[in-house]
């Protein structure tokens, strides 16, 4: 009941007492002070939120709080320590799929350039969004995206047929007939 009274008086910040329920043993109580201080969008705990991605008996809570913060998530993200950032970055792009805005889109995009998150991922999270490039250079990269997917299907069809008869010779072309429709579905 304090934490939805909490909720309504959105003029009001009731930070500390959200964060002392979010310590709550209580799973509903919890929940519910993660969801409210999400919705209420205090970036105050939001490192302390993310923290609780680490933990498998309480990631799946986060997530449902973080979906409630919206596009402004991804706009408070530059004031969470780059490891919590790196160490849930597959949970932020499935967030960022699911979120509209331009906060959102603008972090997918960011980890688009970047060599070491799973292109893929991205990738089928700007489709959900229906994003379409707004500018030349957007639109150059992702033309070089489709190229590099297009170039590893290439490369794994011809590994393919190049597969030496053995024992495991089908659990072998299985897998790169596998590889080859991902890069297929993510270059369309």
């Amino acid at each position: 009941l304090a934490i939805e009274i909490t909720t309504e008086l959105k003029n009001v910040r009731f930070t500390d007492a959200i964060e002392w329920l979010i310590h709550d043993p209580e799973p509903g109580v919890k929940k519910s002070a993660i969801i409210a201080a999400c919705k209420l969008k205090t970036s105050k705990l939001l490192p302390f939120i993310i923290k609780l991605l680490n933990r498998p008996s309480e990631k799946y809570l986060a997530l449902q709080g973080l979906q409630h913060y919206g596009d402004d998530l991804f706009l408070h993200l530059k004031d969470i320590p780059e490891e919590d950032q790196q160490n849930n970055a597959s949970d932020f792009i499935k967030l960022a799929g699911k979120t509209k805005g331009n906060h959102s889109t603008n972090y997918l995009l960011a980890r688009l350039i970047e060599e070491t998150s799973p292109t893929e991922n991205i990738v089928h999270a700007l489709w959900t969004k229906d994003y379409e490039p707004g500018s030349s250079k957007e639109v150059e990269e992702l033309n070089g995206l489709l190229e590099n997917f297009l170039l590893k299907g290439n490369e794994k069809i011809n590994d393919f047929y190049e597969v030496p008869d053995f024992k495991e010779n089908n659990l072998v072309k299985n897998s790169i007939e596998s590889e080859v429709k991902n890069d297929l579905i993510s270059a369309l």
